[in-house]
This record gives C-alpha cells, sequence and structure tokens, in this order.
C-alpha cells in the first residue's frame, strides 16, 4: 500500500514520523484497523546535487575541507564558536570566556541553527558536515515566501527575564503547508484514498454443493470467500480479540444436523482470496428448504436459499 501510495500521489519525500502516541498506531495496536497516515506535505526537499554529495560522503569520500580547530566543547568548530560570539556581541550581548565555556553543544546547536548560522562538526573521519535542512528552510522561506518564514532575532527587555530575544521560525511555518497549495495537495491524495477503499474485504459464499446421500440424507459443501484485498481481520485485531467474526448459520434445525456445526464463526478471513470452507451432513425430506445466511457486524449481511431436491444431486455430480 506504501508503494501504491507512492506510485499514485508521486509524493516520496516524507520523512517516517514517531508512531507514538500517534492516533493511527492507537487505532492499530488497540483495536486493529487498518490505519495509514500519510504525509501530505513535507516542505523543501533536498536537491539532488546535495543528495549525490552526501552519498558520496557515506560511501567513503574524504573531505579535502578538513581545516576546522575542534572547540573545547564537544564537536562544535572553534570556527563556528567565533562566528557565533561575533553574532551575539554585535547584538549588545557581552559574552566571556566563562559564559562561552558554560554553553553546551546543543545550546549552541540550537541557537546557530535559528539564526540560519551553519552548524559544522568534526567527523571521526575529519570531515564537515552543515545542517543542511535548515538551510533548505531559509532558502525555501526567502525565495517563496519573501522572508517571511523566519523572524529575525530581536533583543527585548522583558518585564520579568530581563534581556532575551524574540524571533526565530514563524509559527506552523515548517508544518503546515501555505494556503495556495492545498487544494493541489488535496487533489493528489484523494485518488489513493479512493484505490484504498477499493481494497477492503469483499466476501461472498460459493454456490452450495449439494448432494443426496441417502433417503432423507444430504449433504452440503460451501465455502466463504474473500476476493478483496485486506483481510476481514488483522493480526493484532485478533491479539486483542477485537476482530468481529463472519458468522455462518444454518437454517436446519440443530436437531436435524447430522455433521457440521450449525453456527460458524470465522473471525479472520485472509484477503485477496482467502477461503473458508464448511460441511454439513442434514436430514430433510426431498424438496425441503435451506437457507444460509452470512451476517457481519461490519458489512452487513447476506443470504442463500435453497430446494433440496434430486436434481442438485445430479447437477453436482455432472
Amino acid at each position: 500500500i506504501g508503494e501504491r501510495y507512492r506510485e499514485i500521489t508521486k509524493n516520496d519525500r516524507g520523512k517516517p514520523s514517531d508512531a507514538n502516541g500517534a492516533f493511527y498506531a492507537w487505532s492499530y495496536a488497540e483495536f486493529g484497523v487498518p490505519s495509514f497516515a500519510t504525509n501530505v506535505w513535507s516542505g523543501p526537499s533536498e536537491s539532488k546535487d546535495s543528495k549525490a554529495e552526501k552519498d558520496s560522503k557515506e560511501g567513503g569520500e574524504e573531505d579535502e575541507s578538513n581545516d576546522l580547530t575542534p572547540s573545547g566543547i564537544g564537536d562544535i568548530s572553534m570556527e563556528t564558536m567565533d562566528e557565533l560570539r561575533a553574532r551575539a556581541e554585535a547584538r549588545v550581548f557581552q559574552m566571556s570566556d566563562q559564559m562561552m565555556a558554560n554553553l553546551s553543544p546543543e545550546m549552541i546547536e540550537r541557537f546557530a541553527g535559528r539564526a540560519g548560522v551553519e552548524i559544522r562538526r568534526v567527523k571521526s573521519k575529519g570531515g564537515k558536515a552543515t545542517d543542511a535542512d535548515a538551510a533548505r528552510w531559509l532558502a525555501y522561506s526567502d525565495e517563496e515566501h519573501d522572508g517571511q518564514g523566519f523572524v529575525s532575532w530581536t533583543a527585548f527587555e522583558h518585564p520579568d527575564l530581563g534581556p532575551v530575544e524574540i524571533g526565530g521560525w514563524a509559527p506552523y511555518f515548517r508544518t503546515t503547508p501555505p494556503a495556495a497549495d492545498l487544494r493541489l495537495l488535496a487533489d493528489k491524495q484523494v485518488p489513493f484514498i479512493l484505490d484504498l477503499a477499493k481494497r477492503f474485504p469483499k466476501v461472498s459464499l460459493s454456490e452450495p454443493k449439494i448432494k443426496q446421500l441417502a433417503p432423507g440424507l444430504w449433504e452440503l459443501k460451501a465455502t466463504l470467500i474473500n476476493d478483496g484485498y485486506l483481510p476481514t481481520g488483522t493480526a493484532m485485531a485478533k491479539k486483542n480479540r477485537r476482530a468481529r467474526p463472519y458468522v455462518v448459520r444454518l437454517s436446519t434445525p440443530i436437531e436435524s444436523i447430522v455433521s457440521g456445526a450449525r453456527v460458524h464463526k470465522i473471525w479472520a478471513l485472509p484477503g485477496s482470496g482467502g477461503r473458508y470452507e464448511m460441511r454439513w451432513i442434514i436430514e430433510a425430506d426431498d424438496g425441503s428448504d435451506v437457507t444460509i445466511t452470512v451476517f457481519s457486524e461490519k458489512f452487513g449481511q447476506f443470504e442463500q436459499a435453497h430446494v433440496l431436491n434430486d436434481n442438485q444431486t445430479k447437477e453436482n455430480d455432472s
């Protein structure tokens, strides 16, 4: 289904998200409901050139621009530290050596990412990496949104906290697609939703085979078939006892059933041609009526009515 989604929407940029606590994950884990979450929009994508360069480096090619001096607080380069300090002092923040020493790598990375400053880390092999994701978002903001996606950090005197800075990414800029794109995004999703809807279980009952074994004694064979793509109950639904069965009932009184269960409960019928075969031997007069009823809480009810006669036996034999 994931492959079908990418084929229909042409969207292969979505990043896997953490499913912990997500509604779709809870729906499947708790109720066994087949659930799918799609990344409708993921913002600016990595350019082909950037991907090729990244793949080349991950393949073992060494970066010859190893001119970074490690700082004293971890994997942040000294050049990046000097750059951040100069930026802070340009904004009337006096940064002492002690204050710089107390900064953690996480604090440096967070501030540098907000300011749009390139983060550089010294790799074990001597290469360098950049905050390419933040750079793409900044370029996207400048080129397509007139720079409205990022608010420049501005000094502010807070009445309780004292001197602070206000700024950063505009609310929802990196999580919500532009309003102008909503129609186009929705148009790409609808064909997938319709394709998914066609994959529901499609259960039918085969025409029963009826054979007279002796005067007043009949054999009935019938098969429940699921020609839909999805099963009638997932493995998680069975595990959590949330699956609701298909119930097959024979109208023959129980005292007239020589062999076979009067009621069959099929908790999970596999998709794409899954089958469940049933067989009964019953006592009944020639010309009697027998009805097989199939019921599902989710998908409704249907039934087949048949008349027991020797002609059916001959048809089945032929």
